[in-house]
């Protein structure tokens, strides 16, 4: 059985979970290094989220089929001992580590958003959601952007149903959101990659809806320096009313015609 607070390794089928390794841990799991002892030279980790079933709607198998070099490659989902587990790849770092030592620049934004593209892409044609797009969620290896928590949204709905820092302003408002919700994420996130901070001090929820009420009111201005045409581009995303925010096709098309090839 898996302890919270145990330290020697758990053998669980062809997996090592390395519990004296931690990786990370957020509120809903905590994820430990792993070995596959089956191919070990590739690397891997474990999610586990702790007194978790696995829920009937979780597509364990699409998940599992997927294959994009953008999106984190989910290998293995099981539950053990009322634990749920996803062995997943095991990165380098991730976007906000990396920002931290050295902000996006121009041509560094326009790479980022080309594989950002290339993994959403794939989210909207297999119709999995995003939970929670953030820096932190956005992982890095060998130079590679992946997206992480796609597709298992389930987890946390039966947890926790708070919205985030990053989160658009229907998350709090609306029961039902589409893909524009991500959109205004992706703008803080390249906010953030230019200034290593959120464009509004965060410390409580009210905090948050106090920024959505002044972009609401007069729409969202850059305040710091920064190339224009990213400048423009944030602006089109970090959008109060849906209606006017826009679109990731859009997105798409900007970088077309700045040259840059999907």
């Amino acid at each position: 059985m898996i302890m919270k607070h145990q330290k020697s390794p758990i053998q669980i089928g062809n997996f090592i979970i390395l519990s004296d390794k931690l990786i990370g841990k957020g509120r809903h799991s905590v994820i430990y290094d792993c070995i596959n002892e089956l191919n070990k030279q590739i690397p891997v980790c474990a999610k586990i989220f702790y007194n978790t079933k696995v829920p009937r709607s979780l597509q364990i198998e699409k998940l599992k089929s997927i294959n994009n070099p953008n999106l984190v490659k989910y290998y293995e989902i099981f539950e053990h001992n009322n634990h749920l587990i996803i062995i997943m790849e095991k990165c380098d770092s991730n976007f906000k580590t990396q920002i931290q030592k050295k902000p996006l620049t121009e041509q560094d934004t326009y790479e980022f958003l080309r594989q950002f593209l290339k993994g959403y892409q794939t989210l909207i044609d297999d119709d999995l959601d995003l939970r929670e797009l953030k820096p932190i969620n956005i992982l890095v290896k060998n130079k590679i952007y992946k997206l992480t928590n796609y597709g298992i949204s389930q987890l946390y709905e039966l947890i926790d149903g708070e919205a985030k820092a990053y989160s658009a302003p229907e998350v709090f408002y609306e029961k039902k959101q589409t893909r524009i919700k991500d959109v205004f994420s992706l703008g803080l996130v390249l906010y953030f990659g230019f200034c290593n901070k959120l464009p509004y001090t965060y410390r409580t929820a009210g905090d948050q809806l106090y920024f959505f009420r002044q972009i609401q009111q007069n729409g969202f201005e850059m305040k710091l320096e920064i190339p224009l045409k990213i400048q423009q581009l944030i602006q089109l995303m970090i959008i109060y009313d849906t209606s006017n925010r826009i679109t990731f096709e859009d997105i798409k098309l900007k970088l077309e015609i700045e040259n840059s090839i999907i």
